[in-house]
């Protein structure tokens, strides 16, 4: 993913691969997205590459039946598609990808992390900080994908800020598991005239502090979409 947005902690997620704890399938979608960004890579044939992704794209596409697998593989193995698909081939196709998986988001609260009474991604009662960090990452992905898409083409968005109780990254993306306890968390406030405190108090706090002004001045750009176009419904 693109650094702006990683989806994944790298050393956190190294350490779970090489423990071989990582699902196949989304390996797999790992390799062949980055070998179609990348370019052809040297034991697999481009033309088997194609293959793949023309595969994952069909199988897990914006029309198929909804998936009943709510694993954190399965939505970060969805968010590779969107994103790939939204960079590679913008339009319609690639918009409804992007809808599916943030209303999926919704449906089990993964805007509502920080309030274990409505999330039920995970069971917040035996997951870490460490489990819930990596969900915050997923959420906020999906925050940026459906900001960019909807904003391009004057399209109400499916995630507002007034449905987000998900706290903004609490541990920087390349280090593991075995870090201190995060600080006070912080979160977008509920009116966009408020983002300014929340920009300073991202400064002031000190950790993951451009990953975190992205999704400060994304919500910024989300208010200059609505004014852009004014019959936009501030709600879906």
């Amino acid at each position: 993913m693109h650094s702006a947005i990683p989806l994944f902690r790298t050393r956190h997620f190294l350490k779970e691969f090489d423990d071989g704890i990582v699902e196949r399938t989304l390996l797999v979608t790992i390799v062949t997205v980055t070998a179609k960004v990348l370019g052809s890579i040297s034991f697999w044939a481009s033309e088997n590459v194609e293959l793949c992704m023309k595969f994952l794209l069909e199988t897990v596409s914006p029309e198929s039946p909804g998936t009943t697998d709510n694993s954190l593989e399965s939505f970060r193995l969805e968010c590779l598609l969107a994103y790939y698909e939204f960079h590679q081939f913008p339009g319609s196709g690639s918009w409804m990808r992007i809808s599916k998986l943030a209303r999926r988001a919704y449906r089990v609260g993964i805007n509502q992390i920080d309030n274990p009474e409505l999330c039920s991604a995970f069971d917040c009662t035996v997951a870490t900080e460490d489990d819930m960090e990596d969900w915050r990452y997923l959420f906020w992905c999906i925050y940026c994908l459906d900001s960019y898409s909807n904003i391009t083409v004057g399209t109400p968005f499916i995630v507002e800020l007034e449905s987000i109780n998900t706290s903004l990254a609490t541990r920087p993306y390349d280090q593991a598991h075995e870090i201190a306890a995060p600080g006070s968390k912080l979160f977008l406030p509920d009116e966009v005239d408020d983002i300014w405190k929340t920009a300073k108090e991202v400064v002031s706090n000190g950790v993951m502090v451009n990953y975190n002004l992205h999704m400060v001045t994304t919500t910024i750009l989300r208010q200059a979409g609505y004014r852009m176009y004014p019959s936009l419904p501030i709600s879906t």
